[in-house]
């Protein structure tokens, strides 16, 4: 029997790249970087699509850097609301089911609790306007759609505060980071395993999901020290002492219990999923 097929979009980044390798062992999967398809251009997308026909497209693609899309707006849209809205149009005219990553970012942080999936969405920096409206275009665009949102994501591949703060521990005596700020974080891999447990159970619409439990950056990053063995001193600081362009939410845990229901699966601890990822960063791993 033949394999369905899988599209991913943004193949070469951290996202990106987990989803192909889980997704790789159940479809035959078609990986596409940034350079290989620009999903902003709808001519380019069209033509590529109708050649491959997917079964799903998965969209990692997006312009994450939160702090540069203050100035670089007009990018930051393009990437992240338009883009979805191409993919999304292709999709429904295809027959495609599109899977699009989302972020916490789309919430305003003042809740004080998890947020759920029917949570107003309240963005506060140009990243989660951007966001935001690129889930309001793939669900108003008619396409067989599965939204996923996630938070303060790590894993190989990329740049991300566990590797930067596992790093930092190596070259200096004492770090000093945010304490006002908290989250979930998020392993790429176990993010990809979720987006394939949803589809196994067909499920559709909006979901959520990080690896299980609060923590706010000072609390992960402490964590990180203690587990690669550095034994360096973590100093609490406040958002204010380390202004940025972009503001933060303070509070961006995302309930994940739709998500729980719907697949029957519980998220792992955020703490057992750095501690993985920080050995192996420990052994130098080659594709950290």
């Amino acid at each position: 029997m033949e394999r369905e097929k899988v599209v991913v979009t943004g193949a070469g980044g951290m996202l990106g790249g987990a989803v192909v390798q889980c997704f790789s062992n159940h479809f035959d999967t078609i990986a596409m970087s940034r350079d290989e398809l620009d999903i902003c251009d709808k001519v380019v997308a069209s033509r590529a699509m109708e050649d491959i026909r997917p079964d799903i497209i998965v969209n990692c693609a997006a312009y994450t850097n939160v702090d540069r899309a203050e100035e670089e707006v007009e990018e930051a849209y393009k990437v992240n609301s338009i883009g979805p809205l191409t993919l999304a149009t292709i999709s429904r005219r295809l027959g495609i089911l599109l899977i699009h990553v989302s972020t916490d970012y789309v919430f305003d942080g003042v809740a004080g609790q998890p947020y759920p999936e029917y949570a107003q969405r309240a963005p506060r920096s140009i990243y989660g306007k951007s966001k935001a409206l690129g889930e309001m275009f793939v669900e108003e665009s008619g396409c067989d759609y599965l939204i996923v949102r996630t938070a303060w994501l790590f894993g190989p591949g990329g740049k991300n505060f566990v590797k930067t703060i596992f790093e930092l521990s190596k070259q200096q005596k004492t770090l000093r980071v945010v304490n006002d700020q908290t989250g979930a974080p998020t392993y790429t891999r176990d993010l990809a395993q979720a987006l394939l447990e949803l589809w196994r159970v067909r499920a559709r619409g909006l979901f959520h999901f990080t690896n299980s439990g609060p923590i706010t950056w000072y609390g992960l990053a402490r964590y990180i020290v203690e587990v690669s063995g550095q034994g360096k001193e973590v100093i609490p600081v406040t958002t204010d002492e380390f202004p940025r362009p972009a503001p933060r939410p303070s509070y961006s845990v995302l309930d994940t219990t739709k998500y729980q229901l719907v697949t029957g699966k519980r998220p792992r601890p955020w703490r057992q999923a750095v501690e993985e990822y920080v050995a192996k960063l420990s052994e130098g791993w080659s594709s950290r």
